[in-house]
């Protein structure tokens, strides 16, 4: 994912939050791939962020997030 598409999606999502549908006709139309990074988005900030503890209680889930794999530190 690009700057460029993490700023279209984010403004995408700001103009549906504000009701503003005329913005965010704009912003889908602008970028024709916007469900895509969408989902895109949720999977590397959403997933990681509510991961749930493993089966040992007390135990965080193994770091299977998109940053891990890419050697972001978190």
């Amino acid at each position: 994912m690009t700057p460029h598409e993490a700023i279209s999606a984010f403004s995408y999502l700001r103009a549906v939050q504000a009701n503003d549908v005329d913005a965010a006709r704009e912003f889908a139309g602008a970028e024709p791939r916007m469900p895509e990074l969408l989902v895109d988005a949720a999977t590397r900030i959403v997933v990681p962020v509510t991961a749930l503890p493993g089966p040992a209680a007390g135990e965080p889930c193994a770091d299977t997030s998109p940053w891990r794999r890419w050697g972001a530190s978190s």
